[in-house]
Parts: C-alpha cells; structure tokens; sequence
C-alpha cells in the first residue's frame, strides 16, 4: 500500500514507501477484499482492506481489517510551507476470542498507544487513534510529532481473552497464572503481521509455560503466521507448511523445577538469559479421521539453557548435584483436536523432554550423592559418536526443534489431560565421567577411591508404589 506524497521542489521529496501485506500472513485460506473510502472532514479518503476469513491456528474463519485515511500535514523547508498528505493506518480485529469462551468473537479496534498506554490524539484533532504508516513501516518518529507513538497497531485487553485464545493457538501450553481474567494487558499488530502480548511493568502478572513448566516466565511474547521453509527444523513435514510460531526473548532467570508429587524431580537453574520458542500446526489425514495418521493440532514449545546447573532427586536423601556448565533443550509436544470443540479439556496430555550436555572440555567436579561425594564431569557428548557426526552448529530457533538424539543428560516427563499440577518425571539418565568417590567402607573414619576416567550411568526413575523412588548408579 503506498504512500501519496504531494510535494513541491522545496521541501524535498520523501523516497515513497510500501508495505507488502501477504494472506499468508493471515491464514492459509485468507483473502483480500479492497475497497475505496470517500472524503470526511480532514480524512481526505482513503482504503479498507478486509481480510476474509482469517485465521491463527484454531482460530478461524474470522475476519480483520485495516483502515487507510489521508490526512493532510503541514511541511516546511527554506522558508516555505507546504501541505502534503499522509496516510494513517487503524484496524479492527475478531482473531481474538472473548473471555466467555475460545470459540466466542471478541471484535476490537486497533490504533495508536504510547509507550505508557495512553491514547495518541489524531491529526489536526482529529478524533480518532491512527499510526503513521510511514513511521509503522520505518519504526521511526515522525517529523511533525512532539511524542513519537510505537509504530504498531495497538489495543488494552483483558488476561481472558488472551487465555482463550492461547488455547486455541498452542494448546494452552502459555497462559496466566495466578491473576483475574479481567486483568489487562497490552496487544500490538505490528507491520510484519506479527501480534505481541505485552504484560504491564506496574502488573505483577507475567505470561507463564503453563504445560511446560510454569517457572518459566516472561512479560512479552511475539507470535504470527510462518512461511513455509525447505529447511524446517524437526522430523515433522507438516513444518515445511504453514504454520504458526511465537517466541519471547525476556524469559525470567529463576529456577525451573522439574517433577511434581511422585517420581524423580530436577531442578535447573539458568544463568544466563534465554528465550523461548512455540509453533503449532496441524498434522496428519485431515480429511479422514480413520485413516492411520488423523489430523491433530501439535505445539511444540521449548528453549535452549545455553548455560545451566542441574540438580538431581528422588527423595531428599538422594540427591546429586549440583552439576554446572550445563547446556540444555527443553521440549514440550502437546496435541489437541485440530477442531475445538466446547467442553475440551483446558489441559491436554502432552510430553517434555530435556536432553544436553556439557561444556566442551569441562573440569570434573565433587557433588554430593546419595552414596557419598563424587568427582564427576558429565560428558561432552556420548563417545560413542564419530567425530564427523558431531552435530553442526545450529542458531537457538533451530537447535530448539532439532531432532532429538541421544545426549549425555536426558529427562522424560508426562502428564495426562485436565491435570492440575507439575509434569510427573518418568525417568532421568545421566552419563558422566567419575575419577574420584568418597565411599564409606566398613570400619573406616574416612575412605576415598581413586579412579581412572570411568564411564559412570546414573539412572532415577520410579520405583514400586506411587511414594518410592530409586537411583541406581553403573560404572562401566
């Protein structure tokens, strides 16, 4: 949608900029309708783009709109002034669902905030909330405005709404805890198509991995439809279609605790910042639901720990750790009916595994165990691996989807629909390097062994009875 610039000699013209809108970037099934807006007041006329059925995810066979008015503005160079005109840009909205239901509409217009929310007034006084579309598509202040406003599309809406949403976008895999649904938070459709949740400073609300882990926190979250990609990461073709993802990069750094009332638990503690990364689409025979593969809407969500320490236990007589210089991938897969239906679960079954390793070269260390004080360093990658397969360096989007390969640290989680609390921790394995253990041996104050570099296997994983745990420990 281009600019109308209408300038003399003086002051210079302006270089016309454009903005590419793609239906793709509202839906595989979107389309456009525009039409011409007549002259009102100021607004000089202008276009409304109507996308038809829209859709995010789940969220379909919607509708969305972008409003183009020009009004006129006031240049001047060497002396002269000029009037020219600028396009300014709004929206209306029903992707978004009400805080009755996920399958209910929620419409809302879309305009202009600054960065403490507060409305932006029109040009000239007019009485309406437009973004420049020259300072949207450059990120730039313009020229005539004493406060430059974001450049996106901006509305205040309630914690409900985006829970519903979420729901039908990632499965309920992120939402909010802990908060009214009538709490408000901040959206923005920005000029690449992408929305951004933003949670305010003043709220003590943040957005949390509600299925993944519900330590792991963050204030923003930025998501949109994705082009297709030869090179998808992951075994999945449906990730060569279409489909949605969403990242954060304020993650909160805090500890993330693994396991809940039974079974083995784990405790990470990041220290340095990371991000964490969502895609969804819909997978399998969508036209026959006896066939093999039936369709399922699938969101993967996970992050890379680039730098962590672990902490391991069954109960609080076994624990071992903590081990740092950890590099880490957390990875959530939680499937739902590609169609929503009322009365489905908030919660769907879904996995998490955490697979990683350590540092390249990292020095042996003396942890605690349930068997006495080790040195150990867990391994930098299995040895069994052939130089040449060493995996190549991939960026942390990629390394996160990444086809899972056996790795010296290795977690599985689980949890069945409409579960309320913490993942339950099926197994974890751990692949390390022993060279010193201070076992107790009988009739002695105090022993310790010396070893060569020794493979050692620690194993937690469930034992008889829904309250015992075992650890079993091989050295090889």
């Amino acid at each position: 949608m281009p600019e109308d610039l209408d300038l003399p000699a003086n002051p210079a013209p302006e270089k016309p900029l454009a903005w590419e809108l793609a239906t793709e970037s509202f839906g595989p099934d979107a389309r456009f309708v525009l039409r011409r807006r007549g002259a009102q007041g100021l607004d000089l006329g202008g276009y409304t783009l109507r996308v038809i059925n829209a859709s995010m995810g789940r969220v379909t066979g919607r509708q969305f709109e972008i409003l183009f008015r020009r009004f006129p503005e006031r240049a001047t160079g060497e002396g002269k002034e000029v009037i020219r005109t600028r396009f300014r840009v709004s929206g209306v909205t029903g992707l978004w669902s009400s805080m009755d239901s996920p399958s209910a509409v929620k419409s809302f217009s879309l305009g202009v905030r600054d960065p403490q929310n507060n409305l932006v007034p029109g040009p000239e006084g007019a009485a309406v909330n437009l973004v420049l579309l020259r300072q949207m598509i450059t990120a730039q202040v313009g020229p005539n405005l004493a406060i430059g406003p974001p450049p996106q599309l901006s509305q205040i809406i309630t914690v409900g709404q985006v829970e519903n949403t979420f729901r039908l976008l990632f499965n309920g895999v992120i939402g909010f805890g802990g908060i009214k649904s009538s709490a408000l938070v901040r959206v923005d459709f920005g000029y690449d198509c992408n929305w951004t949740v933003k949670v305010p400073l003043a709220s003590s609300a943040a957005i949390a991995m509600r299925l993944l882990n519900r330590d792991i926190a963050f204030r923003t979250f930025t998501f949109g439809w994705s082009r297709p990609t030869k090179d998808a990461a992951g075994p999945e073709p449906a990730w060569k279609q279409l489909h949605v993802q969403g990242n954060s990069a304020d993650v909160q750094e805090q500890d993330i605790n693994l396991g809940g009332t039974s079974g083995p638990r784990a405790v990470l503690r990041p220290s340095i910042p990371c991000s964490i990364h969502l895609r969804a689409v819909t997978t399998g025979d969508q036209t026959d639901s006896s066939a093999a593969a039936p369709a399922t809407y699938l969101t993967e969500a996970g992050l890379v720990l680039r730098r962590a320490c672990l902490l391991l236990s069954g109960v609080p007589t076994e624990a071992l750790g903590e081990l740092d210089n950890l590099q880490l991938r957390l990875l959530a897969r939680v499937s739902a009916p590609p169609t929503f239906a009322p009365g489905e679960p908030v919660e769907h079954s879904g996995t998490l595994t955490i697979d990683g390793h350590a540092e390249d070269a990292a020095a042996a260390k003396t942890v605690t165990s349930p068997i006495g004080n080790l040195e150990i360093a867990v391994l930098a990658e299995r040895e069994t691996k052939a130089e040449d397969a060493k995996e190549p360096a991939l960026d942390e989007r990629a390394a996160v989807f990444a086809a899972r390969v056996p790795r010296p640290v290795l977690i599985a989680q689980s949890w069945k629909a409409g579960r309320r609390d913490r993942p339950t921790t099926d197994w974890i394995e751990l692949h390390a390097r022993l060279t010193r253990a201070e076992l107790a041996l009988p009739d002695a104050e105090f022993s310790r062994l010396q070893f060569e570099p020794t493979d050692l296997l620690i194993h937690y994983a469930p034992q008889c009875g829904p309250r015992r745990r075992a650890a079993t420990a091989f050295c090889g």
